[in-house]
């Protein structure tokens, strides 16, 4: 099982959620957290996890600091939510989502979680 998460009020402050631009506010502080926070190749090994449905390592990352949960790989700007829909997981979508993370983050592409959801 996946822990109980942090609520999205810890995660984004109230101005940032009620921000005109959401998808701005939430890929610049995912952008920020990921570049002064949590190590890449870490963030990176996290997404992968939600690709392959490893639960666990999921579970692992998640307890070693929550803000795994709103990522976004620099590169690609690929999220271990947009991960874990373009492969179908479900169940991990929804701990995903109630971890806190962001529905409504897009990639370099434009895409969100609910993009690759529907394309999957």
């Amino acid at each position: 099982q996946i822990p109980a998460c942090l609520p999205l009020t810890k995660i984004y402050p109230e101005e940032q959620r009620n921000s005109s631009n959401m998808e701005s506010a939430t890929t610049s502080t995912m952008a920020n957290n990921a570049s002064s926070t949590l190590p890449m190749d870490q963030v990176r090994a996290m997404i992968q996890a939600c690709a392959d449905n490893h639960v666990d390592q999921v579970q692992g990352f998640l307890q070693q600091d929550r803000l795994f949960v709103s990522q976004q790989d620099l590169e690609t700007g690929m999220s271990p939510l947009m991960a874990a829909s373009k492969a179908g997981h479900k169940a991990l979508v929804q701990k995903l989502l109630d971890c806190g993370a962001p529905w409504n983050a897009v990639d370099r592409e434009g895409k969100c979680a609910g993009n690759y959801a529907t394309d999957a």
